[in-house]
């Protein structure tokens, strides 16, 4: 991963000021941008910088000379495109870079608001992405590796009107694994209201086929159920390496974390989604479910806590997990008999009686697994649960966990989040929900 920065490290900062007039094709941001050297700092001073045409930057630093691309400090800085072409061309298009940071900008609007398209070594961090026309953040064209996204606002998705709208958060690799995203991790982000209207979906963080040896942690998402239902993290598979799924917080989502094969998805709080809160299935593009261990989190809240199609299943672990689905199903779906199971427990309907799945009573000291570290994201939400004592007790003062113990929850998660850039417009009537 890119080294720290220290002046030493620095070859020349350069200071831009946003334009006097927006909406010309022969843009300062772009052209200073492309003439970085090796260990150069362009620094953006607060303003909008607008431009009507493509925007794309290839920028090639080294290991220890890496590129920095940044707000000033304290600075709001905006770079987007004039109303009347917002989503024609993408905000912004990152074509075969390394060894490069960005940093504290805002992207609104694009089609797409930030494309990489291939590259590696790349740190985006401390940004926000918001009202674009289909996907926020897209690394869908050329390969990618070695990347860090983090620290990120990513909002309202999927704003352009018609019938073949998607939506996603952040959107990794491309669909049968024609490109791949590897050794990249994605965490700490915020990423919300999504909005879709095609099959493509709006997911919260997808990762195709392929992609592997990646880590999504941390992130705080939700409402990924704004025209479609998507889920908040899907992982498909088939990569080199698993991808790992730790400490998320979820809710709102259309299935709160949809995995099929080489995976790890542990210590995550997942609750109050519209489908289930871990769906484990096969799907076209990875044929049957394999080689996943499912641990220690925490599901509350779905019309099914699980969600599988595990008859042609191989090396499926389910361990320490807490599956707390009062009024749904416990499991719903073929073949959990062909997993392994250990020291989980449950409440809901259709509870298989089956060693290493057992119901939950109220009292318990806590859900399994709940003694790991926790952070970010997943440390605001379980704070609430702390200080009422036990980790598995309820939010409010009777004996099971409903749906009021799910809005004070929700409610404590928004507080943490009020200072976080809202839009600068409102929403479609569908990004409102």
């Amino acid at each position: 991963m890119l080294q720290a920065l220290t002046p030493a490290s620095r070859a020349a900062s350069h200071y831009l000021d946003p334009p006097d007039e927006a909406g010309g094709c022969d843009e300062a941001f772009e052209a200073r941008a492309n003439a970085l050297a090796p260990g150069d700092e362009l620094v953006l001073r607060a303003g909008v910088y607008s431009q009507s045409c493509r925007r794309a930057i290839t920028v090639r630093g080294r290991a220890d000379l890496p590129v920095v691309i940044r707000a000033a400090d304290g600075a709001n800085v905006i770079l987007t495109r004039p109303a009347d072409n917002m989503a024609t061309e993408n905000n912004l298009e990152i074509v075969d870079s390394a060894h490069l940071v960005i940093r504290g900008l805002r992207f609104r609007g694009g089609s797409i608001g930030v494309r990489f398209m291939g590259g590696h070594d790349i740190v985006f961090e401390d940004n926000e992405v918001f009202e674009t026309g289909i996907s926020a953040v897209t690394l869908n064209y050329g390969d990618h590796r070695n990347l860090l996204v983090q620290r990120n606002h990513i909002h309202h998705s999927g704003l352009i009107d018609g019938d073949g709208v998607t939506g996603e958060g952040i959107y990794v690799g491309c669909n049968d694994g024609a490109c791949r995203v590897t050794d990249s991790v994605f965490r700490d982000n915020h990423i919300h209201h999504l909005r879709a209207t095609a099959d493509g979906g709006n997911d919260g963080i997808e990762i195709k086929p392929g992609s592997g040896g990646n880590r999504v942690e941390g992130n705080y998402i939700h409402h990924t159920n704004i025209g479609r239902r998507f889920p908040c993290i899907f992982v498909y598979g088939g990569g080199e390496r698993p991808n790992e799924v730790i400490n998320n917080v979820l809710h709102d989502c259309g299935e709160g974390i949809q995995v099929v094969a080489d995976a790890v998805v542990r210590d995550n709080l997942v609750f109050a989604s519209e489908i289930s809160g871990i769906t484990a299935e096969p799907h076209e593009q990875v044929g049957h479910v394999r080689n996943l261990v499912i641990a220690n989190n925490s599901v509350w809240g779905h019309p099914a806590c699980l969600m599988i199609d595990l008859r042609r299943a191989q090396r499926v672990t389910f361990d320490g997990n807490g599956l707390l689905c009062d009024g749904g199903d416990v499991v719903r779906g073929p073949g959990l008999a062909t997993a392994t199971l250990t020291a989980n427990v449950a409440t809901g309907r259709r509870l298989p009686r089956m060693p290493g799945l057992t119901r939950f009573l109220p009292g318990q000291s806590r859900l399994p697994g709940r003694a790991a570290p926790l952070r970010s994201a997943e440390a605001r939400a379980w704070r609430v649960l702390a200080a009422r004592g036990s980790p598995a007790a309820d939010l409010t003062d009777d004996d099971t966990i409903d749906s009021a113990d799910l809005t004070l929850l929700k409610e404590h998660l928004f507080a943490a989040d009020r200072t976080a850039t809202q839009p600068s417009r409102e929403p479609t009537d569908q990004s409102s929900q």
